[in-house]
């Protein structure tokens, strides 16, 4: 989309493999290191002609810390989560046709950076929690094509469609209250809450610019 009107839809497809090693670092944390080459393609469904489609190998390597004090996966009662990952790219898609005559660029090296933090505390009773989330990534400059950063979506700037917000670099900031108003069977979810919080963010290409 450009400036909330719409311009094209794609179809991506993506088939690869990886290896990763790592190690654990005390019993809620761990450290990793990984290769994954990954053959992508982006084909328009939908809009102008003359925007381009996207070919290419992605060969990355990347360094992932991840800490998790959290009691639970989806709404934990409290603890502390973090992911973390560095990615060094030695190839990225390209595009195959031009805009108005001009060939968008796609930088073959380039190095990505993201951090990804929740907090969660159970407050008056046992049912109603208080959250915090803050995220953020960088590409150090560089203008991916496709491995950019995307913002959209439930607890991602809800308000826009998921991914709808995209950019070479991110910030995200969301706080909020659950009230538990009761429960259902554990193979359903469990408890059932009532939300309510703030999200602030956007995705932009350079920094002095964020809007």
């Amino acid at each position: 989309s450009d400036d909330d009107v719409f311009v094209a839809e794609y179809r991506i497809t993506r088939l690869g493999l990886g290896a990763d090693i790592g190690t654990d670092i005390g019993r809620d944390a761990e450290i990793r290191l990984g290769y994954d080459i990954t053959d992508f393609t982006g084909r328009r469904r939908v809009g102008s002609p003359d925007l381009p489609e996207v070919d290419g190998t992605e060969e990355v390597l990347h360094l992932d810390v991840f800490v998790d004090t959290q009691t639970s996966p989806l709404v934990p009662t409290r603890g502390f989560r973090l992911r973390s990952a560095l990615r060094q790219f030695f190839s990225a898609p390209t595009a195959s046709g031009p805009i108005d005559g001009v060939i968008p660029p796609s930088p073959q090296s380039f190095t990505s950076g993201e951090v990804r933090t929740s907090w969660f505390t159970r407050v008056r009773n046992r049912d109603d929690r208080v959250f915090l989330i803050g995220e953020g990534g960088t590409s150090f400059g560089a203008h991916p094509l496709v491995d950019n950063f995307a913002l959209g979506g439930p607890l991602r700037i809800g308000s826009v469609n998921t991914d709808q917000l995209r950019g070479d670099n991110y910030l995200l900031g969301v706080a909020g209250y659950l009230h538990g108003i009761g429960r259902v069977p554990d193979v359903l979810g469990g408890s059932v809450f009532l939300g309510l919080w703030v999200e602030a963010g956007s995705a932009f290409n350079d920094w002095d610019n964020q809007d």
